[in-house]
């Protein structure tokens, strides 16, 4: 167990830090604060926090900082893999690229299952899908806002990642945003500066959602 007697969140400094984190987290303590101090290089290691059915439920804080990522994977992806129960994650930057041939793939979040809140937050994350069998679900921020479950809120937020679909199938639906929008999700003073090949199935910020004062630069 986590003992926080100076801090009021744990402080992620390091690679190690965030592997550490993940752990704390993947294991069941889903609701512990956290802040990043430092920009993070991850470099290949596929360290996700909110996995083995523990969404994160914490405020995580980037404070203007950078993680960067060069993941390679054959399983869906994202720095967060599982948000709920009025999770946070603020002034986060996120950087680098991610290469997969599965289903939904994620410069931020893989999916929210509750309440979620992201704001000031950069998704700049290169995703190449190899996926052939549909539409890839390849998207800046959440790839799936659960039916039902998910309650969604982006504010202050920017994609500026290249997605890219190498099939034909998989081309058929990406998202600037939100890919699987199925539930609540409300889009504010947000910007798209990204890149893609998306086809008929893509959306710019998200299907089905509110969307308030948000712009693009080329369209999803």
């Amino acid at each position: 167990a986590a003992t926080l007697t100076d801090k009021e969140y744990f402080e992620i400094a390091t690679a190690d830090d965030w592997k550490a984190f993940c752990d704390l987290v993947n294991g069941g303590q889903i609701t512990v604060d956290a802040k990043l101090t430092k920009n993070i290089d991850l470099g290949g290691n596929v360290w996700m926090i909110g996995k083995n059915g523990k969404p994160y439920s914490g405020t995580f804080d980037g404070d203007g900082h950078t993680l960067s990522i060069d993941w390679n994977v054959i399983s869906e992806a994202a720095p967060f893999f599982y948000t709920s129960g009025g999770a946070t994650i603020k002034n986060l930057h996120t950087k680098g690229k991610i290469t997969t041939d599965a289903l939904g793939t994620s410069g931020l979040i893989d999916r929210v299952v509750g309440k979620t809140t992201i704001s000031g937050c950069i998704s700049e994350v290169d995703i190449t899908s190899s996926y052939a069998i549909s539409a890839c679900n390849v998207s800046g921020l959440v790839s799936l806002n659960q039916n039902k479950k998910g309650d969604l809120t982006i504010t202050d937020c920017i994609v500026k990642g290249t997605f890219n679909a190498t099939t034909d199938l998989g081309s058929w639906g990406m998202s600037g945003f939100v890919f699987n929008q199925e539930a609540v999700c409300t889009i504010s003073n947000s910007l798209y500066l990204g890149s893609n090949n998306g086809g008929d199935w893509s959306n710019t910020f998200a299907k089905n959602a509110t969307i308030n004062n948000c712009y693009y630069l080329n369209p999803c």
